[in-house]
């Protein structure tokens, strides 16, 4: 059993997160170019770094992101895609951008999304250059970037087509095209195995940690089954791990990390249950929260750190962006 220290300080801190906004901008006719931008908002005091997935196609001609990493430093900062030709009206819908990132004060993982845009397209001039669909990849060391192209523009006729590029060529650079995309699913689909392995070899040595079995074991004596489990490996003996326990409603977990084999963090949600009601039956912590709850502030979270048989609780309050902890 382990010993709770009592022991209650105030604290105040600020928070850091990650805002995203998509800005469009440019002439929205045929004939014309947009310009699509993603808009950071870093308020942690590090760079943050992440993997964005976005996809802005309009009309068969835009990007399709399908992982992108980046670095956001501290403050405000902007990141710019290729411009996009506009070839057909009508309304187009631009999908939301997605970006996960390593929240560099809990070390988990964070994510933020824009929203879905529409746009009008209306008719302007003609476009007679080629409509491509450029795909990109560049996460975990690998650069890979094909462009698919669909159609040339809407007021060319099939004749004029053929007058300006022979048979041959358009049939090679078809074949070409459809190399390039192969070899981009063959990619994709060994870092996929590859990752599916290192998560099995990841769970093998998790489950057969004595750390995790000694807090595994006290979820069935409190009458919690496993529900299901989630590895997120980095190679076959780092990585991060989530267990989900149930009984009846109630939902816990057991989370962390390993490195090199070992695990040099973790947590049970279970613990933190117990801790927190003995923490509600304590004079002085219900003295320290009323006076936080007079002062305007709600609590916001929990949070317990263990050091050999030695429990530490931070109780989180908010108040419209500013914080305070009640500590024991």
């Amino acid at each position: 059993m382990k010993r709770v220290i009592l022991l209650l300080l105030l604290a105040g801190m600020a928070a850091g997160q990650i805002q995203m906004e998509k800005i469009i901008e440019g002439e929205l006719e045929t004939g014309g170019k947009i310009e699509v931008s993603l808009r950071f908002t870093n308020t942690y005091d590090e760079t943050v770094r992440g993997q964005i997935t976005d996809k802005n196609i309009i009309g068969g001609n835009g990007l399709d992101i399908h992982c992108l990493e980046v670095e956001i430093p501290p403050g405000e900062a902007e990141l710019s895609y290729a411009k996009i030709e506009l070839f057909q009206e009508g309304v187009y819908v631009i999908g939301a951008a997605s970006l996960r990132y390593t929240d560099p004060e809990t070390g988990k993982e964070g994510k933020v999304e824009t929203k879905e845009q529409k746009l009008r397209i209306e008719k302007g001039t003609a476009n007679t250059n080629k409509q491509g669909i450029t795909s990109v990849y560049q996460c975990n060391g690998q650069r890979i970037q094909t462009t698919s192209y669909t159609s040339t523009g809407p007021q060319q006729t099939q004749k004029e087509q053929a007058d300006k590029e022979p048979a041959n060529s358009k049939m090679n650079q078809m074949q070409q095209e459809n190399q390039n995309m192969e070899a981009v699913k063959k990619q994709l689909q060994e870092e996929t195995r590859e990752k599916e392995e290192q998560e099995k070899e990841l769970g093998k040595k998790i489950d057969e940690n004595k750390k995790f079995q000694e807090e595994q074991k006290r979820m069935p004596e409190k009458g919690y089954a496993l529900e299901g489990k989630e590895i997120k490996a980095q190679t076959n003996e780092t990585g991060e791990f989530e267990y989900t326990y149930r009984n009846g409603t109630d939902e816990q977990n057991i989370s962390g990390k390993m490195e090199k084999g070992e695990i040099t963090e973790m947590e049970n949600t279970l613990e933190q249950k117990e801790i927190e009601e003995l923490l509600e039956k304590d004079q002085r912590y219900q003295e320290y929260r009323r006076q936080l709850e007079k002062e305007g502030y709600s609590r916001e979270g929990f949070e317990l750190s263990t050091h050999g048989n030695t429990a530490h609780a931070k109780v989180i309050f908010n108040k419209t962006g500013e914080k305070a902890e009640i500590r024991a």
